[in-house]
């Protein structure tokens, strides 16, 4: 019997979260509804059960990620303590005002795993013994890998998909995730949605589209070297 995902206790959405993910793994249809509502309590409401929660119902996936980076093995730490500083990244970036930016909980389970990168990517660079490259892998579109990081390559990837998910709507940031992040090509984005788009010329006129609005975007220049070294000109 499904439960009232807002007047749940939350023993009973912690049991439905781990439905969900058994679910997904399984490739079973999840609405993620439960885990959004432990989202929803622990950043808006505050809940340190609800924060105990996800971190106990998520530490797994994350321990996974950290565990399967490339850089992991050469950064000298172990993946707990990875997967935890991947969490306070987390915690951090993502409040109140930006949950709603979020459609749903595998939205914000990419963010996280976005983080669990980043959390690899620093220790590796701090220890000086992997060798990092920029974060193309986690950040560059596939086919338009140089055209997005000569405008972005020495942003950090954390900084850049928070100004993204602020300069897009929220109804396209699924597929900034696919191309940006995920580095998908249009072939797989169609693969992977055929009933979103119709035809493989739809996906690339979409990416066009949103890599222009990128590059467009005042927030994304000011990122931008060049947009800083401007904008310490105005002020002085």
């Amino acid at each position: 019997m499904a439960i009232d995902i807002l007047s749940a206790r939350l023993d009973e959405l912690v049991a439905d979260v781990h439905v969900d993910t058994a679910a997904y793994f399984a490739g079973r249809p999840s609405d993620g509804g439960a885990a959004m509502e432990l989202f929803r309590r622990a950043i808006l409401d505050g809940d340190e059960g609800a924060w105990s929660a996800l971190y106990d119902a998520y530490l797994p996936l994350v321990l996974g990620w950290v565990g399967r980076h490339p850089s992991a093995r050469g950064c000298g730490e172990d993946v707990d303590y990875l997967a935890n500083r991947a969490f306070e990244r987390f915690w951090r970036a993502v409040r109140a005002e930006r949950l709603a930016r979020f459609p749903n909980a595998r939205a914000l389970l990419g963010y996280l795993k976005l983080c669990a990168t980043c959390a690899v990517v620093d220790a590796a660079r701090a220890n000086r013994d992997a060798e990092c490259r920029d974060l193309d892998e986690a950040e560059a579109a596939s086919e338009d890998r140089d055209s997005v990081e000569r405008a972005e390559a020495l942003l950090s990837a954390e900084q850049l998909w928070r100004t993204v998910v602020e300069v897009l709507p929220a109804t396209q940031t699924r597929f900034a995730w696919e191309v940006l992040v995920l580095g998908m090509t249009p072939r797989q984005v169609l693969a992977a949605h055929p009933a979103d788009w119709g035809s493989i010329k739809h996906v690339y006129e979409a990416k066009a589209g949103l890599l222009r609005r990128l590059r467009a975007s005042s927030k994304l220049a000011e990122l931008r070297p060049a947009g800083r070294q401007r904008a310490v000109g105005q002020a002085s």
